[in-house]
């Protein structure tokens, strides 16, 4: 039998797709995924990654505008 590490594991998986909402305030919410990465420990740790942003300084109205209504965030593995 061939033990394998969680190297292994994260380069065959998918990415995770988090989608989240910046408040005029630049504080962000509503984070979800909208595409799971194939394991439940790595997407809650993409979630918790925007999560602990808490708040974005010195946003533009127009930044705001665009992208306050929702926001996509790609997690990858590095190779």
């Amino acid at each position: 039998s061939t033990s394998r590490g969680l190297g292994d594991v994260y380069k065959r998986q998918r990415p995770a797709v988090v989608i989240f909402k910046i408040n005029r305030d630049g504080s962000l919410h509503s984070a979800r995924i909208t595409q799971s990465s194939g394991s439940k420990e790595y997407d809650e740790s993409c979630l918790e990654a925007i999560r602990s942003v808490g708040r974005v300084s010195d946003l533009s109205s127009q930044f705001i505008k665009e992208f306050g209504k929702g926001c996509e965030f790609e997690f990858k593995q590095k190779e």
